[in-house]
């Protein structure tokens, strides 16, 4: 594997126009931003501007690798459940919690030294945070709010934090790529 494919594991999103304004909005890949640097003298510039550079370049390429390697652990405990196979590890059933917490805090304070924003807001996640809206207003107007509340904040809003997250981390093929193998991998 080249040094440039470990540069281009993240792709920032960005909104693309189409040409007919009735068509809706598409999400287009965009390259790294470049850093404008003070000039100072000519040597002195080069370097600084070929330092500044690369290190930006390489934290907006390789955006979110903490927070996937966060995701890829969660999904493989969450499949492989390995407390349940070895009985001297019994006493960890909680630890897709455990690493659940520190994926979700170091997501969002990347997503918002990257991007400056919580999500992207493609129009699958707009659609999903509709539908926790939804789900919480008919909190009230359910038979058993107590019960619809504990569906509502047990399972359905962890699976959106979760989407949520994939969406935002999970944006090149080799990433993607990695989770269906360790789908297929577990299912086998």
């Amino acid at each position: 594997m080249s040094k440039k494919d470990l540069l281009t594991d993240y792709e920032p999103v960005r909104r693309r126009r189409s040409s007919n304004a009735d068509a809706p909005t598409e999400f287009t890949s965009r390259p790294a931003p470049e850093i404008s640097i003070p000039a100072e003298s000519k040597a002195t510039n080069a370097v600084l501007h070929e330092k500044r550079s690369a290190s930006a370049a390489t934290l907006f390429k390789r955006g979110h690798g903490l927070t996937y390697v966060g995701l890829f652990l969660f999904t493989l405990v969450l499949y492989f459940r390995p407390y349940e196979l070895i009985p001297a590890l019994s006493s960890l059933t909680s630890i897709a919690f455990w690493i659940a917490i520190p994926t979700i805090i170091v997501f969002v304070i990347t997503q918002f030294s990257l991007e400056g924003n919580l999500t992207a807001r493609p129009q699958e996640v707009n659609i999903v945070l509709l539908f926790v809206g939804t789900a919480l207003l008919s909190i009230p107007l359910a038979i058993n709010a107590g019960e619809a509340w504990e569906a509502f904040n047990g399972s359905f809003i962890k699976a959106v934090a979760m989407f949520i997250i994939m969406v935002n981390v999970v944006r090149s093929e080799r990433r993607l790529r990695a989770l269906l193998w360790l789908a297929l991998a577990v299912s086998v």
